[in-house]
């Protein structure tokens, strides 16, 4: 129970921080901005381009936008909370409290990923009204939650474990650097269009959630055809376990790094 009072206590605290931070809402909510037009516009069609696709598309392809473009936003905010603590010397006052650090860190790591997630749940509601008042339908509106959880979460599980340990040995311009070119290589559906440069875009370790879209749900696109079953759920398990592995390399290096202290 004492581990778990540290838990929620990290978890709180770093919550709020996100939830105050301004830039968290104006980089979010601009890149809201590119998830709308991905999913509700197109030359062809205007702003009626939803109402050539019934409910249940628009609801998966509105999931899989708004995981596409803010997952970019959410990698790049995530990436300073263990420097900001270090610059802040508020290390050393976590430091002087009993309890593990391991639960300080899975707090730590949950409330700036919650905090952070909060204004891509708000817009991702706002693109749901949109839809029910274009389509005048609720006929598969019961399908964004379980797409949210299984489209959007274990996207924004492994980039929020990259983001938070990634920067532990990595300056963070330079991390958000590389966020930002493996985002147009292993995210974004142009990589693919590249001839001749390997990209995890087209296969399961992608965190676009094209393939968990088109195996769960049947919705399929057109760079990944006939998703199966099978690869939305090892999509799924990929991205759990690599969070996990990062998560557990990072507990590793602030154990290290406190034996040389």
């Amino acid at each position: 129970m004492r581990q778990l009072s540290i838990v929620g206590g990290a978890l709180r605290y770093e919550f709020s921080m996100q939830m105050h931070r301004g830039s968290v809402w104006v980089v979010l909510l601009a890149l809201s901005v590119v998830a709308v037009f991905a999913s509700f516009y197109n030359a062809q069609h205007g702003w009626d381009r939803i109402l050539s696709l019934i409910p249940k598309e628009a609801v998966i392809d509105w999931t899989v936008s708004t995981n596409w473009s803010l997952s970019l936003g959410f990698g790049l905010l995530l990436a300073d909370r263990l420097p900001r603590n270090k610059r802040t010397k508020m290390n050393e006052l976590f430091g002087a409290f009993s309890g593990s650090p391991g639960a300080r860190l899975l707090g730590k790591y949950l409330g700036s990923m919650l905090g952070t997630a909060v204004p891509i749940l708000l817009c991702y509601l706002v693109g749901l009204v949109y839809i029910i008042v274009r389509l005048q339908s609720v006929q598969d509106l019961w399908l964004a939650l379980p797409a949210f959880l299984a489209v959007t979460i274990p996207s924004l599980i492994f980039v929020g474990a990259f983001s938070l340990a990634c920067p532990a040995v990595l300056w963070v311009p330079l991390y958000q650097f590389l966020f930002i070119g493996y985002y147009f290589w292993g995210i974004s559906f142009y990589a693919v269009g590249f001839s001749g440069i390997p990209t995890l875009c087209g296969t399961v370790l992608t965190s676009g959630g094209v393939f968990r879209a088109g195996g769960f749900f049947g919705v399929q696109y057109d760079l990944f055809i006939h998703a199966t079953l099978a690869e939305a759920i090892a999509s799924t398990v990929l991205m759990f376990a690599c969070a996990a592995i990062a998560l557990f390399a990072l507990w590793g290096y602030l154990a290290w790094q406190r034996m040389q202290a």
